[in-house]
């Protein structure tokens, strides 16, 4: 018997383009793989976060939220609905004359603001609601921060309500040059 030998003829080109198509796939296997390992690299250094851990850390900060606005919700109701804003409607008042409660301060900006010593409610000169707080005689002496110059005494004010107070700021024409 004679041994067959299998043999298989392939043109030059044909040949190049196998081997170029091999080496290619392998490229971008080896590419694939490189990527993976950066990835998991990077990965590795992260610190693991428990989901237990952040489940509870989401569940704490919506039940502080709550409490906060819970909190401020109370204190808006006390402040506006409860508390007379005299003096002697509280055990730490002193005074028993029905006299008001606010302390009143004269800030350098020419705004007048009051806070009221039972529930620290702050009026301000510049809101039309509170201004029924300053027609009451009160036993607190006027205080003032000083004398100061600012070339626009609104935007000081606006600075010191901040921009979500916008609205209780009446609107002045815009500034006219020196001459």
């Amino acid at each position: 018997m004679s041994e067959q030998k299998n043999q298989i003829s392939m043109s030059y080109e044909d040949l190049q383009s196998l081997v170029t198509t091999a080496v290619k796939a392998a490229v971008e296997a080896q590419s694939q793989n490189t990527t993976a390992l950066a990835d998991a690299i990077r990965d590795s250094k992260k610190p693991y976060v428990d989901p237990r851990n952040k489940a509870n850390d989401e569940a704490m900060r919506k039940s502080m939220i709550a409490s906060k606005k819970q909190e401020k919700e109370s204190t808006e109701f006390y402040q506006n609905k409860v508390c007379p804003h005299t003096m002697g409607s509280s055990p730490n008042s002193a005074r028993a004359l029905p006299d008001s409660s606010f302390a009143i301060h004269v800030l350098d900006t020419g705004e007048v603001i009051g806070v009221c010593t039972n529930c620290t409610k702050v009026i301000s000169s510049l809101k039309q609601e509170d201004l029924q707080h300053f027609a009451k005689k009160g036993g607190n002496i006027r205080s003032a921060a000083g004398q100061r110059f600012f070339s626009n005494p609104l935007k000081a004010q606006q600075a010191r309500h901040g921009l979500d107070q916008e609205e209780i700021f009446v609107e002045t024409p815009e500034e006219v040059p020196a001459e």
